[in-house]
């Protein structure tokens, strides 16, 4: 395979992370909170420690204000690999803002 990627799904998960991390041949690791667990915003430090160890990040399911916040805490949204995030039917110019702001259109 060109890329790989694990589905890490919830808290319980965690203390796997370690060894995922230390997995040459994966590209990236798919976050998803679980239900009942703090939003994406709460798992900052996750990501720093996945894109530290040179691993891409992709988020599942947050809102565009929770991407937004969590980029401007780490000063970057580089390194997230396709997030999927939740647009209203009236925040199509925010998505757009959100787009050009993180570089992906123009």
């Amino acid at each position: 395979m060109d890329r790989t990627v694990y589905h890490l799904d919830g808290p319980g998960e965690l203390n796997h992370i370690d060894a995922l991390l230390a997995v040459e041949e994966l590209d990236a690791i798919q976050w998803i909170q679980g239900e009942g667990n703090p939003s994406s915003d709460y798992y900052i430090d996750l990501y720093q420690k996945i894109l530290s160890a040179g691993k891409q990040v992709q988020l599942s399911w947050c809102s565009l204000e929770v991407f937004e916040k969590i980029i401007q805490e780490m000063g970057s949204g580089k390194g997230f690999h396709h997030p999927m995030v939740y647009v209203g039917k009236d925040d199509k110019e925010y998505a757009l803002h959100m787009l050009k702001k993180l570089g992906i259109e123009k």
